[in-house]
């Protein structure tokens, strides 16, 4: 089961971007903090927000919108 935190970026991205991309890029970015879905936490949402914030941004046209998400991102941790 997918922990707290894990759950908390999905829906935060998925709010900007198509809930698809979301998981793709949440995904990807999750191991490069050396944690998976269930062990994420709030280091490892502060080790990768600049990683999931530059992948989700491509797909958000909008500087505002970008910078909301980046916002929410930070608020995460």
């Amino acid at each position: 089961m997918p922990s707290a935190a894990y759950a908390d970026l999905l829906r935060t991205v998925s709010a900007f971007i198509p809930a698809e991309k979301a998981l793709g890029i949440v995904g990807r970015q999750v191991p490069k903090c050396n944690q998976t879905a269930e062990t994420l936490n709030k280091a490892g949402l502060k080790a990768i927000r600049v990683y999931v914030m530059g992948a989700a941004g491509l797909y958000i046209p909008e500087a505002g919108r970008r910078q909301d998400l980046e916002n929410k991102l930070a608020a995460l941790e």
